[in-house]
């Protein structure tokens, strides 16, 4: 009987160790799955962030966009501009061409006279 109580006693102190040691184990997990919690949520909240920050850089870009696309329209309407510019300085050089070969004509009839 005390070689029985004795296995007993040691199984019971077997146990025991057995016991502390997956509450260790436990509470070592528990520790870790904490730690991975709040990574979880650091994770989270950058990626919130960075959607954020995606988000204003497309309104940006969209709001670029647009400038860009007035500007484009505006160098059109001054390029359209200046071509006409262009246009009557060249039928006016031409007018004046036409003039001053018809006055310089005049002057050698008159000297001629």
């Amino acid at each position: 009987m005390e070689l029985r109580t004795a296995a007993l006693e040691e199984a019971v102190a077997d146990a025991e160790i057995l016991a502390e040691q997956r509450r260790q184990e436990a509470e070592t997990g528990a520790k870790k799955i904490a730690e991975l919690e709040t990574h979880i949520t650091t994770l989270q909240q950058t990626i919130a962030k960075a959607d954020a920050l995606s988000e204003q850089q497309r309104q940006e870009a969209e709001t670029a966009k647009k400038r860009a696309d007035h500007l484009v329209a505006e160098l059109v309407d001054l390029t359209e501009e200046f071509v006409g510019m262009s246009k009557r300085v060249a039928e006016q050089t031409a007018a004046m061409d036409k003039l001053r070969a018809e006055l310089d004509d005049y002057r050698s009839r008159c000297r001629a006279d």
